[in-house]
Order: structure tokens, then C-alpha cells, then sequence
């Protein structure tokens, strides 16, 4: 194969986060935060986001979702943070 035919088959970037479920945090063993992201929606975003993040945290949850940045897809697991 070229390297052409090879990028092609990367996955397509994106900007959206796919929220596969919501666990208690307390069901996830902190042995998988091995690295930590933080997750900044654009300025239009932000009310809608921070009222998903309020929610996740008064009902003591955590959102296990996926995204794609750059060529690596992830799973990452989202934890609300405190402001």
C-alpha cells in the first residue's frame, strides 16, 4: 500500500464526543485514569456543558463516551470537575 491509500484509511476527524453511557464513578477502578484530558467546549457550548457537567456531579456519574483526535480513537472516560 502507499502512504496515500494508508491515510485514507485513518479515521475522520472530529470534533464531537460520543457519550456511550453513564456509570458510577465509583464502578470504574482508578487504575484506568491513566492520563488526564480536560475538556473545554467552544464559548457557544459552554452553558449547555456546564449543565451536563453539574448534572454528572449532583448524581455522583461519569460519562464513558469516544472521540477521535488526530489518527487514534479513544475511549475515554469523562469525570465532572468542580469550578
Amino acid at each position: 500500500m502507499t502512504r496515500e491509500e494508508v491515510a485514507e484509511l485513518a479515521p475522520e476527524r472530529s470534533r464531537v464526543i460520543d457519550v456511550e453511557q453513564f456509570v458510577d464513578v465509583a464502578a470504574v477502578d482508578p487504575i484506568y485514569f491513566e492520563s488526564r484530558y480536560y475538556l473545554v467546549p467552544d464559548r457557544e457550548w459552554s452553558s449547555p456543558f456546564r449543565v451536563l457537567r453539574q448534572a454528572m456531579a449532583a448524581a455522583d456519574r461519569m460519562a464513558i463516551g469516544g472521540s477521535r483526535c488526530g489518527h487514534d480513537a479513544t475511549s475515554p472516560r469523562f469525570v465532572p470537575m468542580a469550578r
